[in-house]
């Protein structure tokens, strides 16, 4: 009888009860099968708890936690932050993404709006945020305003 990975034959041939007794992380008749880090494993239920699964295998010391998606940390505990332009959202005109993976979003600049700050707000006043005059209307989005003084008989950038 062979025994690997370092197991010990015990037992008497003449009786019949030749068996492997096998080192730490090990089993199987002859030794040879590596276990495999399981749920019984201490890191295991931190693993689970959290989210990630535990790998590795005994007999080489290495059981860690395999992190779900958005996940990281010894225990798969810490969520991901966001960055900009990942498959959850993608900032325009300068928005800053925030948040943490499954809750990530932008925060817009001064003058657009929407979840990806791709929508400039309406006008409230006309070129350089100075108010239309004698009922002008102001007209355009953020950045390109200007006053409507059509039909009231005032002309200029602010009527």
């Amino acid at each position: 009888m062979i025994c690997k990975n370092g197991g010990v034959v015990s037992g008497y041939v003449a009786k019949g009860n030749c068996a492997c007794k096998c080192a730490f992380g090990y089993e199987g008749e002859n030794c040879e099968i590596v276990i495999p880090c399981k749920a019984s494993h201490p890191l295991a239920p931190r693993c689970h708890k959290y989210h990630g699964k535990i790998i590795g295998f005994i007999a080489y010391k290495d059981c860690s936690c395999l992190c779900n998606e958005g996940y990281y940390g010894k225990y798969c505990h810490e969520p991901k932050k966001c960055l900009n332009s990942t498959l959850e959202v993608t900032c325009l005109n300068g928005g800053k993404v925030t948040g943490t993976f499954g809750k990530c979003m932008c925060i817009c600049p001064k003058g657009y709006h929407g979840r990806d700050c791709g929508r400039a707000e309406r006008c409230r006043s006309g070129p350089r945020h100075r108010p239309c005059l004698h009922n002008g209307k102001p007209v355009g989005t953020y950045g390109n305003c200007s006053c409507d003084c059509t039909d009231i008989g005032y002309h200029g950038s602010h009527c």
